[in-house]
């Protein structure tokens, strides 16, 4: 699945008439972000040759158990593991699409929750903030693909990639998956 495809949904909301399509917009916008890099780090978790199709269900699992993985802490496995981390393949803006992600984050709580934001936002700051994140992807997407053989849009993270590669914290087991799930938060 391209980005574009994958950010469809989005794009009609953007361009509809619907009075909350920038909120809705941002909030699929956001989730997909998440997604992206959660997809990004079970991928380089299954890229470990201790792992095979017996062992989605478990690493499934155990990734599940642990209700309190966010996107911060993908992105930590994730640098952990890439041989290029995320900063890498961002590039020079990466500290600041950091600190646009936590200001994200909290419109994201107070959204989520009904709430008022407190920064008085408007319709075309909002889409500004879609377009921000679609970006982040974007970039995410294109280069991670390059680098690692998948761009974490594609359906099916669990897939061993064509690309040789070696990974900077090789796990062999669910035990040591759970290790690294500790070290990352």
């Amino acid at each position: 699945m391209s980005i574009e495809k994958e950010f469809l949904t989005v794009d009609l909301l953007i361009e509809s008439d619907a009075s909350t399509r920038a909120v809705d917009a941002f909030t699929i916008s956001y989730i997909k972000a998440e997604r992206q890099m959660r997809k990004l780090f079970t991928y380089l978790v299954y890229q470990s040759s201790g792992f095979s199709k017996k062992d989605i269900k478990h690493i499934k699992k155990v990734i599940n158990e642990d209700g309190r993985l966010y996107f911060q802490h993908f992105i930590k496995g994730f640098d952990l593991m890439s041989p290029k981390s995320l900063s890498e393949l961002i590039g020079e803006d990466y500290n600041k699409y950091l600190k646009d992600f936590e200001r994200y984050k909290s419109y994201r709580h107070k959204i989520f929750h009904g709430q008022l934001t407190n920064s008085s936002l408007t319709r075309s700051d909002l889409e500004k903030v879609v377009q921000s994140v679609k970006f982040w992807c974007k970039l995410i997407a294109k280069n991670a693909e390059k680098e690692i053989g998948y761009d974490g849009f594609k359906r099916n993270s669990f897939r061993k990639s064509k690309l040789k590669f070696n990974l900077k914290d090789q796990i062999e087991d669910i035990s040591d998956l759970k290790k690294l799930l500790k070290q990352i938060k």
